[in-house]
């Protein structure tokens, strides 16, 4: 029978593993690491095949976290999301339509349906599963859980198949291991799934033999009891001698206090922690489950490697803990260990001069890779040659898998190599280390290097997530003040995320992280991410945060750094923060850095490369290949360095290219870019280029030829320089070489970029920037900039680290037509995009200026106005906008004057201006045709006119007894109404002086040509006559002599 592909029985595999009825997950995802999740063994009748299911990269997609399932270190076969009580997954992690159930902890239904994850089953959507558990089993005496799989076309043809499955989990992450009984007469396949949920590392096996599980009882304070180890009743008094009575599968548990390894002066006494045991510390003695030990901390259980005579190390133990023969697993969680001391001198195996606190060894070789977690442990004031805190034997020959979680090592004494951790050299099989909130402080070396972790084995992967060096280093000795990585051949990788190298310092290169190799073929792959590198220092050398050094023929390094932060490490010579240099034939070096930040690192002795500085150097033999060093620089920051970068050759036949997208470059003196250059040489040969894209480079103290320097003070040229859309802080690019520098493609010289806030530190660009939506377009730049936020906002790339939306207003409400020309009913609104606060608006037009802080501006009338629009970082605009209104409406009529009672007076219609058509008269309130009007009292007459709009305008014809109103000429009196105008109700007196002693007639006329009053003025002065009228209007007094002649007529005006 063939062996089914994987898609198949991978799936199902994977759907078994991931289910589960009755377990509720607490995070939502596993932590990001590789280690082997799973082994499988499947055996056909044509062989058999190991394979490795392991947790690799992450993704957001589709607003949600996955985590991807990859097989064999290659290929990604799912990506999985949790909930508390579900898994999700997706085959392609571009398809979000296509997301399906995985599992479901949910027990509300007896049947759960599931979206089916099988790849060889394309017609049906839904399988349905059942769980149920069984008595309980296995070592750990958990419940055994079946699970019921129906399927509509039959049994699966899987009976010749044996699936062997070993993990590792724990309390959030459950593995399950997994059996199956076939039913050749049924459509039901029934599994049987092993459910491991407590809270420590557990070993699967399901061709092991179960075996019924013991909980050995260790108290040094105990008294009475059996001391069987039975409860905390009988503990025992004697670790180590638990221990020698410990089985594969037992735990044992040990109370708070002091335990030595031996109650003489034998130095070579040693605790052993042996395979499939798990040694539990931090019990207050009362605990009856694992999960009863709260906080260890606060029931410190030490192993103290200070016998003899007390307070005197010379005499400590070599080992306080040796962890020796593992096969499978073993479990070191809660302890203390402290005050070994390996410096013996020839001392004979397996007592050798390395590990003091725990020692990793083995008797013989093993091809099982072995699991080893040490969990909330700290390791302190160890002393060894090498290794003082832990280290793995010389020679060790099982590939192992070791997980450091939640433990503190500090204050360790190394007087060759590594305070902390020690891989050797003759390490033979491959070593995976997972550090995970762990941390390493304090930690020193008097010689060779590694404060914290020397590593100089071959085959070492590292992942290392949330782990803090910190103080580490020397003052006397090599490189590598916090750790050290050397290889002679084979592959290394390291992964770091979210990790922190602060004040460690030594006399050699890489006071943070120190890689070098000599020797055969080898790969070094380096991936740091949201990690930080502060105040690091090399008294003596090169590369105060990281040294990388391949320097041996066919050695190459892939190096990436993202969102990383490298400041204030200081060095001696060139790359305080990096350094990378290339030397011997064949093997190419690739070093990105994307989104980091590099603030204020100096070389003390060198005016170049304070941030980066990459050496190349092959030998002159046209024969060899020789080899490349390429350089990526994109999205990053670099302020304050003494020098930004600098690259070097040192022969003939070899090159650097470095390139320079969309980077930020601030007060980098004195060199800001240094290389070398050759005239001559063919590029094939040798070459040091620099091209820089998008990028703005602001040296305002600096000449160009200390921004683009080409190695030659005296010969100043910017020849293998290229610039494309770029600003730079000169005039002109006027030294030679400058035409194909600066002119091949757009640049910009000496334009204020407009920075946020220079003083504070902040280089994003303003919004009203120049150089926002100015760049040429990358295909390979990333979707993020430096802050994260997304890399095309407008379309267009902006020029520098930081992308940023582009300043902008609008009008995005307006009423800008008036019904009339006397209407002030106008509306203004402006908004404005990428604003930053406060945002001011002001208003100039009719009337004055108006300001509004939320850009709405009601009641304008006609007119044309301007909107003034500043925000928080000086960004103005201006919009201008006119509210639009018919020309004033008018009407103009005439009247005839009234002369008698036989020629009346009469009103007629001249003309209507402005307004809208068509128009609607009235006249004394009655609608009107505009034909004259005659036969009218004397008075005053309203006339009205209103347009298509409603808007009106008023005025009033006054049929007067003369065509004028006022005193006739060479009238022969003088005379005085008032007050005028009056309120109705109120008198009004009229005085006159009669000069010819004539009487004369006052009479008082409505506007209607009503007659209101009238009087005979006598003829002795002074004369007054009072008149109060009633109702509001316009009246006129009229004066008639004795003959009836109007002498005068006057308006009288009451309110």
């Amino acid at each position: 029978m063939k062996l089914l592909p994987f898609t198949w029985w991978a799936s199902c595999l994977l759907y078994c593993l991931f289910t589960t009825a009755t377990h509720a997950q607490v995070s939502p995802l596993p932590p990001l690491n590789t280690d082997v999740v799973w082994e499988i063994k499947v055996q056909g009748q044509i062989g058999f095949r190991y394979d490795t299911i392991a947790y690799g990269q992450r993704y957001c997609r589709c607003g949600y976290d996955y985590v991807a399932l990859v097989l064999n270190g290659a290929d990604e076969v799912l990506y999985m999301r949790q909930t508390e009580d579900k898994a999700y997954y997706l085959r392609d992690i571009a398809d979000c339509d296509q997301e399906r159930l995985l599992y479901d902890y949910s027990t509300a239904t007896p049947q759960i349906p599931v979206r089916n994850p099988f790849g060889w089953v394309d017609s049906f959507d839904l399988i349905s599963y059942a769980s149920s558990p069984l008595d309980t089993v296995g070592p750990l005496r958990v419940p055994r859980s079946v699970l019921h799989f129906s399927y509509p076309f039959g049994p699966f043809t899987i009976s010749t198949l044996t699936l062997w499955i070993r993990g590792v989990g724990d309390l959030l992450h459950p593995f399950f291991p997994l059996f199956y009984a076939f039913n050749s007469s049924s459509t039901e396949t029934t599994y049987s799934l092993h459910r491991l949920t407590v809270d420590h590392v557990v070993w699967y096996d399901s061709q092991a033999e179960q075996s019924q599980p013991s909980v050995i009882y260790v108290d040094r304070d105990a008294t009475g009891g059996l001391q069987d180890g039975s409860s905390w009743a009988n503990a025992h008094t004697d670790l180590s001698a638990a221990l020698q009575l410990a089985r594969a599968g037992d735990m044992v548990w040990v109370a708070e206090g002091v335990y030595v390894p031996t109650g003489g002066i034998d130095r070579g006494a040693s605790f052993e922690l042996r395979d499939r045991i798990q040694l539990y510390g931090g019990f207050n003695a009362t605990e009856t489950h694992l999960s009863d030990r709260t906080d260890s901390a606060l029931h410190p259980t030490v192993l103290s490697g200070d016998i003899g005579v007390v307070g005197d190390s010379t005499d400590n133990t070599y080992h306080i803990l040796r962890i020796q023969d593992v096969r499978d697993f073993a479990v070191l969680d809660g302890f203390t260990i402290r005050d070994g001391n390996a410096m013996g001198g020839g001392v004979a195996f397996p007592f050798i001069e390395a590990g003091a606190g725990i020692l990793i060894y083995s008797t013989f070789p093993a091809e099982n890779k072995a699991s080893i977690v040490l969990k909330n442990n700290i390791l302190t004031y160890n002393t060894a040659p090498n290794g003082a805190a832990m280290s793995i034997d010389d020679g060790y020959a099982v590939p192992l898998a070791l997980r450091i979680t939640q433990c503190s090592i500090r204050h360790n004494y190394a007087f060759f190599r590594a305070g902390g951790f020690y891989l050797p050299e003759s390490l033979t099989q491959p070593v995976e280390v997972s550090l995970q909130d762990t941390e390493f402080r304090d930690n020193r070396f008097n010689t060779v290097g590694g404060g914290a972790i020397y590593d100089y084995h071959s085959g070492t992967r590292w992942d290392v997530v949330n782990t803090v060096f910190a103080e580490n280093g020397t003052t006397t000795g090599a490189g590598g003040g916090a750790w050290a990585l050397f290889q002679t051949v084979g592959d290394k990788q390291i992964n770091l995320l979210n990790c922190e190298f602060r004040d460690n310092f030594c006399r050699g290169p890489g006071a943070g992280l120190e890689y070098y190799h000599f020797g055969g073929v080898s790969h070094l792959s380096l991936k740091m991410e949201k990690t930080t590198f502060l105040r690091n220092e090399s008294f003596a050398n090169e590369g105060a945060a990281f040294v990388l050094g391949a320097l041996g023929d066919q050695s190459s390094i892939d190096f990436l750094a993202t969102e990383c932060l490298f400041a204030d490490n200081k060095a001696v010579l060139r790359g305080a923060a990096a350094y990378v240099r290339l030397d011997g034939n064949d093997g190419d070096g690739h070093v990105r850095f994307d989104r980091c930040e590099f603030r204020d690192n100096w070389g003390r002795l060198s005016s170049q490369g304070g941030a980066f500085n990459g050496e190349i150097s092959t030998p002159d033999d046209p024969n060899l290949p020789g080899r490349r060093l390429y350089l990526y620089f994109t999205n990053s920051l670099f302020v304050g360095n003494k020098g930004a970068i600098t690259q070097e050759q040192f022969s003939a036949r070899c090159g650097i290219v470095d390139s320079i997208i969309n980077c930020t470059f601030v007060d980098n003196a004195p060199i800001t870019f240094a290389k070398g250059y050759a005239p001559g040489v063919a590029d094939e040969i040798q070459f040091s280029d620099i091209y820089i894209k998008n990028s703005i480079i602001w040296e305002p103290r600096l000449p160009l030829w200390q921004i683009l320097y080409n190695g030659n003070p005296f010969v100043l040229s910017v020849n293998d320089y290229e610039l494309d859309h770029c600003l730079i802080s000169v005039d002109s690019c006027d030294l030679p070489g400058g035409d194909q520098a600066c002119q091949t493609f757009p640049n910009w010289f000496k334009l204020d970029p407009q920075f946020v806030d220079t003083l504070g530190g902040d280089y994003r660009l303003k919004h009203c920037s120049p150089f926002v939506n100015r760049g040429a377009d990358v295909s390979v730049l990333g979707a993020f900039d430096l802050g994260g936020l997304p890399r095309l906002q407008d379309g267009i790339l902006d020029v520098g680290a930081y992308e940023t939306g582009r300043f902008a207003t609008s009008i995005t409400d307006a009423f800008t037509r008036l019904a009339c020309a006397t209407d002030s009913t106008g509306l203004v609104a402006v908004s404005t995009t990428n604003g930053t606060a406060p945002i001011e608006y002001t208003l100039a037009g009719p009337g004055g200026r108006a300001g509004d802080s939320e850009g709405l501006f009601e009641g304008l009338p006609a007119g044309a106005y301007q909107v003034l629009v500043a925000d928080g970082q000086a960004c103005h605009d201006t919009l201008s906008v006119v509210i639009e209104a018919p020309l004033p409406l008018g009407i103009h009529a005439t009247a005839a004057p009234y002369t008698s009672e036989a020629q009346r007076g009469s009103v007629q219609l001249d003309s209507i201006t402005g307004g809208t058509l068509p128009y609607e008269l009235f006249f004394a309130s009655s609608p009107w045709d505009g034909t004259p009007i005659t036969g009218l009292e004397l008075g005053s007459y309203l006339v009205q006119c209103v347009d298509a709009q409603g808007c009106q305008i008023d005025t009033l014809v006054e049929v007067s007894l003369l065509n004028s109103i006022g005193n006739l000429q060479n009238s022969p009196f003088a005379w005085v109404v008032s007050p005028n105008p009056v309120s109705a109700g109120s008198p009004v007196n009229v005085a006159f002086s009669a000069i010819d002693q004539a009487p004369y007639q006052l009479e008082i006329w409505s506007i209607t040509g009503q007659k209101v009053t009238s009087a005979t003025i006598a003829n002795s002065p002074p004369l007054t006559y009072a008149f109060t009228p009633t109702r509001a209007g316009v009246y006129i007094a009229v004066i008639r002599d004795a003959e009836g002649r109007p002498v005068a007529e006057r308006k009288i005006v009451v309110q």
